[in-house]
């Protein structure tokens, strides 16, 4: 059985490998995987192998067939999202972590300077003290905001939704410019995607102050009179 465990050693070959077909790709010499005419897929679109076919193989096959066909947003002058391909160092980083650190459990160096750039960022920003963790993306980060504006905003009327859920009916106020994960992170945290309360902007995408006010006070009379409804009919 010793011949199926999974290869933990030769790293520094491998990566060596890896880190030049990696440089390679970052010249952008290759062709664009998105175009109709590429063949990688049918290259790779293959039935479940009955035995595995070694790491060297594996490596050899992530340098001519898959990095080449991966991304072009780390490309310089690529502007069509937000995100950007990671620096070496960031690279480095992350690789040195998914291997001596896989977890976020446990105080080892790794999670010390993930804590710390924390720290230095909300300092550059002029908010600190702050607390807070990276997240994979927006995504991500706009749930863990709201979910976090949440428990505040209930811990303030006297209720833990974290413990016991959304009690009451609530409004989420939005540009209307704001991306489409604010209403997926409102149903996912028990808000519903009509609690989002889209504001209007102006040409340069900023929400208009006058709307929001008047949004909030309009729509806060029309819940409280909804409430005292629904208590009367109690």
């Amino acid at each position: 059985m010793l011949k199926d465990r999974a290869e933990t050693g030769q790293l520094q070959a491998l990566l060596t490998q890896i880190g030049a077909g990696l440089d390679d790709y970052l010249k952008f010499e290759h062709p664009d995987a998105l175009h109709p005419g590429s063949q990688w897929r049918q290259y790779l679109d293959i039935p479940l192998p009955r035995q595995g076919v070694g790491i060297a193989q594996v490596t050899q096959e992530l340098v001519s067939h898959v990095i080449p066909n991966g991304s072009a947003v780390p490309k310089p002058g690529f502007t069509s999202f937000i995100t950007t391909g990671a620096t070496s160092a960031a690279a480095l980083a992350s690789t040195a972590a998914s291997i001596a650190a896989p977890q976020r459990y446990g105080h080892t160096a790794f999670n010390f300077l993930e804590e710390l750039s924390l720290q230095w960022l909300a300092s550059m920003c002029g908010i600190a003290p702050l607390q807070g963790v990276y997240s994979s993306g927006g995504s991500v980060a706009n749930l863990l905001a709201l979910g976090a504006a949440r428990q505040f905003a209930f811990e303030q009327a006297g209720h833990d939704a974290a413990a016991h859920g959304v009690d009451r009916p609530v409004s989420l106020y939005a540009s209307a410019q704001a991306h489409h994960t604010i209403q997926r992170s409102a149903a996912v945290l028990g808000l519903g995607r009509r609690s989002v309360r889209a504001i209007d902007c102006d040409d340069q995408g900023r929400a208009h102050a006058d709307a929001l006010l008047e949004a909030v006070l309009r729509i806060g009379k029309e819940m409280e009179e909804e409430m005292g409804k629904a208590s009367d009919r109690r």
